[in-house]
């Protein structure tokens, strides 16, 4: 009611020359500027500035101020009461009474709101010793429930009219006129409140004028102009209408397809709108230009010509995107603790979300009628959140908003059910840990590519945990290039492609596949998850045989905004691990502060593997007896895995990328069911999908170099792939100028063998322990031999010829294979720099043993 009592003010100050009244109780106070007395004890201005009865028993309470009439009169004032009005709870307002005191019935003239019966209408009456004569009234019914009035009186010379508008705004319509002289041009102007217990405080009343009618001389404007489809306009005036003249199509025009409406409907609710109707649809992106001429308000004045240009667009996919996601806002970091939904339009034009649904999980939420400009938000709260974020910016609300904290599906849909926009979030798509407990939003950072999902998303950067109404703490419009996440084999006839991005919904002629040209019958996005398309092909792949994939270049994103260059990967029909095949290529167990641990895997076969189903096992002392094992599957989903590729296991991605280098940063995945590794030590087992066990490694501390002055943040890796894993000496920590770790990418201290015919070989001939570079650091014993059975063993020798470090003691040596040794003794003390003799003795079955000698340099 208050901007109505401004605009009311600025109307009525001109007449301050007449003789006039007026309260609209802005000041807070009903005793002064005009002054009300009577039962004023059981008044009080509420917080809405609007007068309000405050008692506590069944009562009759009234307040007057001085009134001084003329022969031309004007009453205007608001009335509210909220229960069924009856003989034993209503009012009246008494335009003029001719004594202060109102129980006592004075002669005057009131309007009565309230009377026994089902028909209540406001009525005017006139009051004469005692008597009341009716000079007019409005409907039968109108006021039968509790009601809000915005009411107009108008006297002239004997004749009464009676204006209402029934929603308690400023629209007035004739509800009731009659003819009566009123002989008093002096009195009071007061309410009478009569009422139960029940309803002593439910009587308002508001925006008082008595004076001069106010007369209108300023013609209606348009204030705005709605397009609300594709064949109606909606335009709004700044006061009513007369209805008769509005609804004459000829005063409406449309250019350039010279079109006058078919249809014109008003609304006596609100004659102040209008609803054009065409015959024929606009084009999308199309302008025009609406002229209206001759329009009339209520008093007669009639408008000036008018001209209005306007766009038509209806908005399609990503015009419109789900921009920020409140779903745990526990515990508050400087927000309201509610949760929202921020959408942000994207597009050049205003959308107007008439008949839009959001829908959460399957369940749809329409929300309040609105529109969003372009380049602004529109926050979604829950309907009693909505007077608190108006603060932060334009809001609307929904019923039932309810987020859940663990994740969900989010589509908004236009009112013809066309999916806009769609993203299923999950807490994990928050930065850190901590964030991921609450009270920070997720914010989308290229809201102009929401093709992707999780890697387009992150947790909010602002203090106060979100920016609900604002550009987000994120905001990037740098663009991801459209890549290959990962590929996975269905069948011998089925690939699935993931993209990092979801594409255009043709990816038909999108892909070759070599090297024998195989043609694909068909492709199909796979609406289960972001940028995965499913291909199925014209013939069957082989076994133990690498394809390679390309994609072609030309082809979009979703929206268009992002084009593929050319892409490629390799795959094959996955084969199963045995032992050897899938092992454990480098540890981190004892991670630095912030960074987390992990398991790298390597492909050391000729074929792909699927890592689906294959477990982490991390064992203290005994296996498989719970709790002393821990960990569990990989992964659940397709994870393939090709010959000579890494993939590095952690419960914790977030903590790995920071604190190492990785080549390729897709190839480190999470685990839920990765286990806690022991900083002192323990056994890590790598076991297939069947459960049997692949790969086995016994580690410790000290098994680091012993030169480092500390090993927490630094990783073992296995010096070859052919090294067995159980022996300590096929360890070696990483070197430091890599960081100390190599996860995703060829190890630090891998060595190759001398590649020599010699049954027995050394590499390098020179070594250097603890070298800053780590290239050298570990001599490389290789052997081939032709018959298998042999036992070995190795000893090292320095160069007076005394024994410094028993390598290898008889121990079964298969056909060939290879041994280390990193320039320690027997104690785990680095040896001095110098000459050093290695001897490898072999026995066969036939019981004869040979002695292979060579000679390494150690250099500090």
């Amino acid at each position: 009611m208050k901007l109505i009592k401004t605009m009311a003010c600025f109307v009525f100050l001109p007449l301050s020359l007449f003789s006039q009244l007026q309260d609209d109780f802005s000041d807070g106070d009903f005793h002064n500027n005009p002054s009300w007395t009577g039962t004023t004890e059981m008044f009080v201005v509420n917080d809405d500035l609007q007068l309000q009865l405050q008692d506590d028993e069944a009562n009759e309470a009234f307040l007057v101020t001085e009134l001084t009439t003329l022969q031309e009169m004007q009453w205007n004032f608001y009335i509210q009461l909220k229960f069924s009005p009856s003989a034993n709870n209503n009012a009246r307002i008494y335009l003029i009474s001719l004594h202060e005191n109102l129980h006592d019935e004075p002669d005057g003239c009131y309007l009565q709101f309230g009377e026994a019966g089902s028909g209540d209408a406001p009525e005017l009456f006139f009051q004469e010793q005692g008597n009341s004569t009716s000079i007019c009234r409005g409907e039968d019914g109108s006021i039968a429930a509790s009601f809000m009035f915005a009411v107009k009186i108008i006297y002239q010379d004997g004749y009464w009219e009676m204006l209402a508008d029934e929603n308690g705004g400023q629209y007035y319509q004739p509800i009731a006129d009659g003819t009566h002289h009123l002989p008093w041009d002096t009195g009071f102007l007061g309410m009478r409140c009569t009422y139960t217990k029940s309803n002593s405080t439910r009587f308002y009343f508001d925006d008082f004028y008595a004076g001069p009618p106010i007369l209108d001389s300023i013609p209606p404007q348009i204030s705005d102009l709605t397009i609300l489809d594709s064949m109606n306009l909606q335009i709004s005036f700044s006061e009513p209408l007369n209805l008769e003249v509005a609804t004459d199509s000829s005063l409406y025009f449309l250019q350039p397809c010279n079109l006058i409406p078919e249809t014109v409907t008003t609304d006596l609710q609100d004659p102040g709108k209008v609803v054009l109707g065409f015959s024929q649809c606009f084009e999308n992106e199309a302008s025009y230009m609406l002229q209206v001429a001759g329009l009339q308000d209520l008093a007669g004045n009639v408008m000036e010509p008018w001209n209005a240009n306007f766009t038509y667009y209806q908005p399609v996919a990503y015009d419109v995107v789900i921009n920020e996601i409140m779903a745990d806002p526990s515990p508050a970091q400087g927000l309201p603790e509610e949760e929202y939904i921020e959408l942000y339009n994207v597009s050049d034009y205003p959308v107007r979300l008439d008949q839009w649904t959001l829908e959460i999980n399957g369940s749809a939420k329409e929300i309040d009628t609105t529109s969003i400009p372009p380049g602004e938000y529109l926050i979604l709260v829950d309907q009693e959140s909505k007077g608190i974020f108006e603060q932060y910016g334009r809001t609307a609300s929904l019923s039932g908003l309810s987020l859940s904290n663990s994740g969900a599906e989010l589509l908004l849909n236009d009112k013809h059910g066309n999916t806009i926009h769609s993203i299923t979030y999950d807490p994990s798509w928050h930065n850190t840990a901590n964030k991921q407990e609450g009270g920070f939003s997720l914010e989308l950072c290229n809201p102009y590519n929401p093709c992707m999902d999780k890697g387009n998303w992150g947790s909010a950067q602002d203090g106060s945990g979100g920016t609900p109404g604002q550009e987000n703490s994120i905001f990037t419009t740098e663009y991801q290039p459209i890549e290959i996440r990962n590929l996975c084999v269905e069948n011998d006839s089925c690939i699935i492609l993931y993209f990092n991005q979801a594409m255009q919904e043709d990816l038909n002629g999108a892909f070759d596949i070599g090297p024998f040209d195989i043609p694909i019958k068909s492709v199909g996005r796979l609406k289960s998850e972001t940028g995965a398309y499913i291909a199925y092909l014209s013939v069957k792949l082989n076994s133990n045989t690498v394809y390679e994939l390309d994609v072609l270049s030309g082809f979009l994103n979703c929206n268009g905004s992002v084009e593929t260059n050319s892409l490629s990967t390799t795959f094959g029909l996955p084969g199963k691990a045995d032992e050897g095949d899938l092992i454990i290529n480098e540890v981190l167990f004892d991670p630095l502060d912030g960074c987390g641990e992990f398991v790298e895997l390597y492909n050391h076969s000729s074929k792909p593997l699927n890592l689906n189903g294959y477990e982490i096992l991390c064992v203290k002392e005994r296996w498989p007896d719970p709790p002393d094992t821990s960990g569990g599957v990989i992964t659940k989903d397709c994870m393939l895995l090709m010959p000579d590729e890494y993939m590095v296991i952690t419960s914790s991605p977030e903590l790995v990328s920071p604190c190492y280098f990785a080549e390729d940063p897709q190839r480190i995945i999470i685990s839920e069911d990765f286990p806690a590794l022991s900083n002192s030590g323990g056994i890590i087992l790598l076991a297939g999908a069947n459960g049997l066990i692949i790969d086995k490694m016994i580690y410790s501390e000290e098994m680091h170099f012993p030169m480092l002055q500390f090993t927490d943040g630094v990783t073992l890796e296995r010096i070859h792939p052919s090294l067995l894993s159980g022996n300590p000496d096929s360890w070696h920590s990483a070197a430091q100028d890599c960081g100390f770790g190599t996860p995703t990418y060829k190890n630090s201290q891998y060595a190759e063998t001398s590649g020599e015919t010699d049954p027995v070989s050394l590499h390098p001939p020179v070594i250097h322990p603890g070298g800053g570079n780590g290239e050298n650091s570990t001599c490389q014993i290789s052997y081939r031999f032709p018959e298998e059975g042999s036992v070995g063993s190795i000893s090292i020798f320095n160069a007076k010829g005394q024994p410094v470090r028993i390598l290898v003691d008889r121990v079964l040596l298969g056909t060939e294979g290879m041994f280390s040794w990193d320039g320690s003794d027997d104690r785990g003390s680095i040896c001095r720099q110098g000459i050093y003799i290695v001897l490898f003795e072999v026995l066969n079955l036939s019981g004869n043993v040979r002695k292979y000698k060579d000679v390494v340099v150690l250099r500090l």
